[in-house]
């Protein structure tokens, strides 16, 4: 499943899911290389959400927000019977400040 969204620079981008590799990406059109990604790992009832990462050439874009709102939404959505474990310090910012 994938879902498009924006930039800060009004530039369109696309989420995607990868359960097989344990990560949410987000891409620039015609990219095969995620910009942004937060990585988790599946453990019994929980998601543990351990590590996000922006590529340096597209910080400060708010591409690490996206791909950490769409991973929580998505996880709440699709996996309610996981409980978020917010290892990664960027993913508990996130949840702090959206609650």
């Amino acid at each position: 499943m994938a879902e498009k969204s924006q930039d800060k620079n009004g530039v369109e981008v696309t989420v995607e899911h990868h359960p097989e590799q344990n990560f949410y990406g987000v891409y620039y059109e015609g990219s095969e290389t995620p910009a942004a990604l937060v990585e988790y790992q599946d453990r019994a009832n929980q998601r543990v959400f351990y590590h996000t990462g922006t590529e340096a050439e597209f910080g400060g874009r708010g591409l690490a927000s996206i791909v950490v709102g769409y991973a929580l939404q998505d996880t709440a959505a699709n996996t309610p019977e996981k409980h978020v474990i917010p290892r990664c310090p960027f993913v508990k910012a996130y949840i702090e400040k959206n609650k």
